[in-house]
């Protein structure tokens, strides 16, 4: 399974192999209209998306720039 994080790179995956997402996780206070759009992408497309905090986004992904806000997680390609 690979893992895409930060805003550009999620909403791009989403919009083009969203048949290819597992499922999105946002950091708990992430109810800005910047996430918006991700997460309308996952309801119309029946992707689970769950709100986590900080460190839980850190410890899958680990010190990298995730943004802090997103992280999806890519099942293999049928």
């Amino acid at each position: 399974m690979e893992t895409v994080y930060g805003l550009h790179a999620s909403l791009a995956f989403l919009r083009n192999h969203f048949e290819n997402v597992k499922s999105c996780i946002l950091l708990d206070n992430s109810k800005q209209s910047r996430f918006a759009e991700i997460e309308a992408l996952c309801e119309k497309h029946s992707i689970a998306c769950r709100h986590v905090e900080k460190n839980d986004i850190t410890a899958a992904v680990g010190d990298v720039a995730h943004q802090g806000l997103s992280l999806i997680h890519i099942s293999e390609p049928t």
